[in-house]
């Protein structure tokens, strides 16, 4: 289920596919209504997108609060954070949103209804924070360390090979310490096969450095279903020759 207004206003790393729901701000009964058909579909946990980078406002607080808490009651809930603003330059120089208090709020008002919360690296952050000589200057990694520090899991999503030497950094760091899971952000086809081995180096080097993070990829799931349609194609194609000739 995705419920969305604007997708294109939830671009991840240039992608359009983001694993999230998203419900619009107010629409009470737009959600009794989702629930109900995801109760009938037999989903048993849904991730819900909170886009923070226009603030953190009392009505947006006050709405994410009854969301989750109304859905914490027939699911799994897990809020996702993530900055969706593109115009990364404008956004830079007049900041005045911040992640930490977007974590700080959401667990203040409705901790209880979730355990793991899952923080998004956009192309925002990995332009913008990047840069820092320090590791812990940054923002997003502060977030991760905070988030745990509030009694909660961390899902670390939006994950690309052009994050490999940061996942390093958290590793020689032991910020990864802090966090349970890890999804890598589907990209296109004809770069699934790349993706692939990105998936399986980090697979390896995460059990080389004795770290028990689970590692979720889309990416990798879609090119697997792509080549077993494929292969299954070919089989048929085969199995109808042999008939015919």
């Amino acid at each position: 289920m995705e419920i969305n207004q604007n997708p294109t206003n939830y671009m991840l790393n240039n992608n359009l596919y983001i694993p999230l729901s998203w419900f619009p701000l107010g629409k009470k009964k737009l959600v009794e209504k989702e629930c109900k058909i995801l109760q009938n579909k037999g989903k048993k946990k849904i991730r819900i997108g909170i886009d923070y980078s226009n603030g953190v406002s009392k009505r947006n607080t006050n709405w994410h609060k009854w969301l989750l808490m109304r859905l914490a009651v027939d699911f799994e809930v897990e809020p996702c954070l993530l900055f969706s603003h593109r115009d990364h330059m404008s956004t830079l120089s007049k900041r005045k949103h911040s992640l930490i208090e977007a974590i700080e709020g959401i667990v203040h008002e409705c901790g209880d209804s979730f355990d793991c919360i899952g923080l998004y690296r956009s192309a925002y952050e990995r332009y913008s924070q990047d840069t820092d000589a320090n590791i812990f200057s940054q923002e997003f990694i502060f977030a991760i360390n905070w988030a745990k520090h509030l009694g909660k899991r961390v899902h670390l999503g939006g994950i690309c090979p052009e994050d490999f030497n940061w996942i390093i950094n958290m590793i020689t760091f032991q910020v990864l310490k802090n966090v349970s899971v890890i999804s890598l952000d589907p990209i296109e086809v004809d770069r699934c096969r790349s993706h692939k081995y990105f998936y399986e180096i980090l697979k390896s080097l995460l059990h080389a450095k004795g770290l028990d993070i689970e590692i979720r990829d889309s990416g990798l799931a879609y090119f697997n279903n792509s080549l077993e349609r494929k292969e299954s194609k070919s089989a048929l194609l085969n199995t109808s020759l042999k008939i015919t000739g």
